[in-house]
């Protein structure tokens, strides 16, 4: 059941990735409010940086946001037709098993963007703002992770009650 929780959980975090970069309201649950670039813009708003530092990771997010956008949309695609089949062609294994291995391509091409634009940023810190960022980043990320576990163990929960009651 842990394992199943962090796969969903680092899903979540990925999806929300590219909902953020690909800005598709359409795409996001919650009609497109992950709050994923609201916290990483207060991240950076807390980080104290200089003019040359605003001005450096402006140009580095700006270098980025084109392709960023493009994996964002293309895994976001992905997701939506690996539900769209899962929902109406669940019986078609090698439809479900290549609408995944779609999400999972997707995802590596998003997961590796990201990890270059951190790198790249991070460069532009002291080390003080780096100390800073990884305790905002670990604070954002246990915060949405204690969220997500509850509402997981109390869907769960009325699941199994549900399968327990109509299971005979």
């Amino acid at each position: 059941m842990r394992r199943l929780f962090f796969a969903v959980f680092a899903s979540m975090v990925l999806a929300a990735t590219a909902y953020a970069w690909a800005g598709e309201k359409g795409c996001a649950p919650h009609e497109g409010k992950t709050g994923f670039g609201d916290n990483i813009a207060k991240i950076i708003l807390k980080l104290d940086l200089t003019d040359a530092q605003k001005r450096e990771i402006a140009t580095i997010l700006k270098d980025h946001r084109l392709g960023a956008k493009e994996k964002g949309k293309a895994l976001c695609e992905a997701m939506k037709q690996l539900h769209d089949i899962s929902y109406t062609d669940g019986a078609n294994e090698t439809a479900v098993k290549q609408a995944y291995a779609a999400v999972a391509t997707a995802g590596e091409a998003m997961a590796l963007k990201k990890a270059m634009v951190t790198s790249q940023l991070k460069k532009v810190l002291t080390p003080e703002q780096l100390k800073k960022l990884d305790l905002e980043c670990a604070a954002m990320i246990a915060k949405v992770k204690e969220k997500l576990e509850g509402k997981f163990e109390e869907h769960r929960g009325k699941l199994d009650e549900w399968i327990d009651k109509h299971a005979q």
